[in-house]
């Protein structure tokens, strides 16, 4: 993938979309491979480590898009805010959590609903950041500034002080250990997309990548109801080879680019959709039926819940 020229975008532009296979500055194949490479040993590490998803519950996530839509961000740090909020949460809720278990107090039931009070309050702020870090890590222009933030938090009638949004921001990268090597489905996708270009010359791309960010979308807000259609799949399923897999499927973020594709393909254009699958199939090592029986899914959650994609 490749940004567009400087002079179609103006001095320090940044793309709405990404440029694929881009003659002169495009990645090269070594590279490409390497950088699945990567990709899918991060993925490996994730579904080792299962890797929790508390929160990336439809209110989180609608409360992050329309965040993100407030400030005019793009699609890569929505979804990237996503998983920032939910590695955070996890952890901060798992430590605050601890640090009452094994207090001296003789009030921990009190001391932690006062807590759960204060996370909840917290809230708006604490999601304000996350998309703070995630604009800073996706561009190094288009950020949420410590001034854009308060403004927006006092549009939502919460007057936070310029250092109070400072310390939140603060306390996320503390709590996350300043590990903020994170990645989100798009990147799994739009590196699924370049090697595809790179190896069907004859294939657009770039006509399925914007069906693929709104499904990624629907995805997050729908994310409960898909995998409970796959766990059924698998129930009704003669082989257990899906049954065994339903579990990790929360995780596989791999597997989640590849189904999130082949919809896209069904979507825009149906002929090419066995193609797309078989190349995907080749790139991935992921056998064809796991793909499809997710891809399957994914459009029938789109053909019921129109309403609620971006």
């Amino acid at each position: 993938m490749a940004c567009k020229p400087q002079n179609d975008l103006g001095i320090f532009g940044t793309p709405q979309e990404p440029f694929f296979n881009h003659k002169e500055s495009g990645v090269t194949p070594e590279l490409l491979g390497q950088w699945l490479l990567d990709l899918s040993a991060i993925n490996s590490d994730r579904l080792k480590g299962s890797t929790k998803d508390c929160f990336k519950s439809f209110k989180h996530v609608d409360l992050i898009y329309k965040t993100c839509d407030r400030l005019k961000m793009s699609a890569q740090v929505k979804l990237l805010a996503v998983e920032i909020f939910n590695r955070f949460m996890t952890r901060h809720i798992e430590e605050l959590y601890n640090h009452v278990l094994t207090s001296d107090s003789q009030t921990k039931r009190s001391d932690w609903d006062k807590i759960l009070q204060r996370i909840i309050k917290q809230q708006a702020l604490r999601i304000t950041s996350c998309c703070q870090i995630a604009s800073k890590l996706t561009s190094h222009h288009r950020i949420i500034s410590v001034n854009r933030a308060r403004r927006f938090l006092c549009e939502l009638g919460h007057n936070y002080t310029a250092g109070s949004i400072l310390q939140s921001e603060l306390r996320i990268l503390k709590t996350l250990e300043f590990k903020l090597a994170v990645l989100s489905p798009l990147q799994y996708v739009e590196t699924l997309l370049e090697i595809i270009g790179h190896n069907d010359k004859t294939t657009d791309v770039k006509l399925y990548h914007s069906t693929a960010i709104k499904l990624l979308y629907l995805f997050n807000l729908k994310r409960t109801e898909i995998y409970d259609k796959l766990y059924k799949t698998a129930c009704s399923a003669e082989t257990t080879q899906l049954q065994n897999r339903v579990c990790e499927m929360v995780s596989d973020m791999l597997l989640l680019g590849t189904a999130v594709i082949t919809a896209s393909a069904f979507i825009m254009d149906m002929s090419t959709t066995d193609t797309i699958l078989e190349n995907l199939s080749l790139i991935t090592k992921i056998v064809k039926d796991e793909i499809v029986d997710f891809a399957t899914v994914i459009v029938e959650v789109v053909q019921e819940n129109k309403s609620h994609t971006p």
